[in-house]
């Protein structure tokens, strides 16, 4: 027996379910009734995918850990699937939430694929999720990733190799001339100032003198 109330709420897990109805009068009369349900699966919701990484370099293997969030009302959701889709070829995806393969923590409904991703041609990786729940599938969810040249790093590359050390050259070039202007200029306030001093030691007498010889 369930419940002796007359209105009762439960819920059932998905599948066959037989419902029986038992009906007592006052005097001890009983009346039987029964109904055969069969409960569907709650359809799985996916959200949050995430990849670990922001890009992935052309044919070099590089380890890779997705994660995707499943929500399933009736819990019965046991298989996850994805799909890695780079350069026309296609890997297959498992993933699990069983505290195993890269997954964290088993059962919190984060489901996780980690394993090395060796992408060969094309702009991007794409990645396609779902979640199958007896007959019923989840609709995919997607991430993509883009695919560089280990050879052309872009900016980043060509700041750490070549933008820096330029950029420090040109620092040091800078101080080196702006000491070299200081000085200069204090070399030619001191030649100034010797002059000025010279001014002012100036005797007219001693012209006086030199007249006075002359005549």
């Amino acid at each position: 027996m369930v419940s002796d109330s007359t209105n009762l709420n439960i819920s059932f897990q998905p599948g066959p379910v037989r419902v029986d109805l038992l009906v007592k009068d006052s005097r001890g009369a009983t009346s039987v009734a029964s109904v055969n349900l069969t409960v569907g699966s709650s359809a799985p919701e996916l959200s949050d995918l995430m990849v670990s990484i922001n890009k992935v370099e052309d044919g070099v293997p590089t380890e890779v850990t997705t994660t995707v969030r499943v929500q399933d009302d009736d819990g019965t959701t046991d298989t996850v699937r994805g799909e890695l889709i780079a350069g026309g070829t296609s890997v297959a995806m498992y993933f699990y939430d069983d505290g195993t393969n890269g997954d964290s923590v088993a059962g919190d409904g984060i489901w996780t694929s980690r394993f090395s991703w060796l992408v060969s041609g094309g702009s991007w990786a794409r990645v396609e999720v779902w979640a199958i729940d007896s007959d019923l599938v989840s609709p995919g969810t997607v991430h993509t990733v883009p695919i560089v040249d280990p050879n052309e790093g872009g900016l980043e590359s060509w700041v750490s190799s070549l933008g820096i050390p330029l950029l420090l050259i040109t620092m040091a070039s800078l101080t080196v001339a702006g000491i070299s202007y200081r000085r200069m200029k204090m070399a030619e306030m001191a030649k100034d100032m010797q002059e000025i001093e010279s001014w002012s030691s100036f005797d007219p007498r001693e012209m006086d003198e030199e007249f006075d010889s002359e005549d």
